[in-house]
Order: C-alpha cells, then structure tokens, then sequence
C-alpha cells in the first residue's frame, strides 16, 4: 500500500466522525480511495493515457489525499527534528476551491 493511503488510514482510524455519514468500513474507504487516485485515463492530443504514477490529475480527490499526506509528513519532520533546528513557528498556506 502506498505510504500516503496508509497515512489516510491511519487518520481514519485515529478519529472516527467519518462513520456519522457512511456505514462503510475503513478498508472500504481506502480501497475506493485507491482506486479513485490510481485508476485515471485522459486524452491528449487525441491520444488516450492511462496514469500510471502520483495520483489522479483532475481529480476532486487528490488535493484532499496530498493534503492528508504533507501535514503527516510536515508533523513528523518538525516532532523528530533536533532542537537546534527545530522551528519556532510554522505557517501553511493552502488555498482551495469548491
């Protein structure tokens, strides 16, 4: 499984206010995520591709799985760095459209 599927996993099992709006299980969830990001074929130049890498381009999902992934990977990096480096404040700016 693909480190930024399991890290979604791990938030969904982490906190469990996702299960209000569905019945489905967390497998569930990550398997029709998996399929969502990796599963994606676009035309160009009258040539049809299928994706192979990263994850869906145009997708409505993706934003939302990179998202999940870099404040995982942003948490991480600034809990293990050593003290010397560590920063003292640290600001995201993310914009978004729905």
């Amino acid at each position: 499984m693909p480190k930024g599927l399991e890290v979604i996993k791990q938030k969904l099992q982490e906190d469990q206010s996702w299960r209000t709006v569905t019945v489905m299980e967390i497998y569930d969830v990550v398997e029709l995520l998996e399929f969502a990001l990796t599963t994606t074929c676009f035309r160009f130049r009258g040539q049809l591709y299928r994706q192979k890498f990263g994850t869906a381009m145009g997708s409505p999902v993706s934003p939302l799985a990179a998202d999940a992934y870099m404040e995982h990977l942003e948490e991480t990096a600034i809990t293990t760095a050593p003290p010397d480096i560590k920063p003292k404040l640290w600001k995201c700016y993310v914009w978004m459209t729905f």
